[in-house]
């Protein structure tokens, strides 16, 4: 069943995913994002998915936290990914 954040947006699943766990080429991807990305920028996102529950309860889960996600992206099913690290 799709969670529904406060945003209105809807996301088929959500996925957290560690940073170091993730392939070669995908962490390089992501690195060179952030790397272009301002704090300020930083700060909105995880403010931003504090404020989903669904995506909070889903980091809780395991073992992470709003500040600890680095990157976020939907992809056209709905899935909400969220990249964490532990190296902020």
């Amino acid at each position: 069943m799709p969670s529904t954040g406060e945003s209105g947006s809807v996301f088929s699943t959500i996925v957290v995913a560690e940073l170091d766990r993730l392939p070669k080429l995908v962490r390089e991807q992501v690195n060179a994002a952030v790397s272009q990305r301002k704090n300020e920028e930083l700060a909105l996102l995880q403010r931003s998915i504090s404020a989903i529950p669904e995506a909070s309860a889903a980091l809780k889960a395991k073992g992470k936290s709003a500040a600890e996600v680095i990157a976020a992206a939907v992809d056209d099913d709905g899935a909400l990914l969220l990249i964490t690290t532990t190296a902020i």
